[in-house]
């Protein structure tokens, strides 16, 4: 009988890495200019900051970004329920427009 959830498989330390450590280039192979300065690439931020937007909030905001927090695969109306059943009164349209702005 063949185990498949073996030990000894897992332990196999003569691992291939795809060339030899002793052979490969000191260099990085963009960098092969002498003196060449290389830097982080910054891009610019369009948005907004996580502080600014949860000023925006209130508490069905919250509670959407806690439904779909804990299952990203809930349709509208379900999201809908969920917020009913905390108490919080909203119109299942005005579910479908929170959820498009954010």
């Amino acid at each position: 009988m063949e185990i498949y959830n073996d030990a000894k498989n897992y332990n196999n330390r003569m691992f291939d890495f795809g060339f030899n450590a002793e052979t490969a280039p000191t260099k990085n192979v963009l960098g092969v200019i002498e003196n060449e300065k290389v830097t982080m690439v910054e891009y610019p931020f369009n948005g907004l900051g996580v502080r600014k937007i949860m000023k925006g909030f209130d508490a069905v905001d919250f509670a959407i970004v806690e439904e779909l927090g804990r299952s990203k695969y809930l349709s509208s109306i379900q999201i809908y329920q969920y917020i009913r059943l905390r108490g919080l009164y909203v119109s299942r349209d005005g579910i479908r427009n929170r959820i498009n702005k954010f």
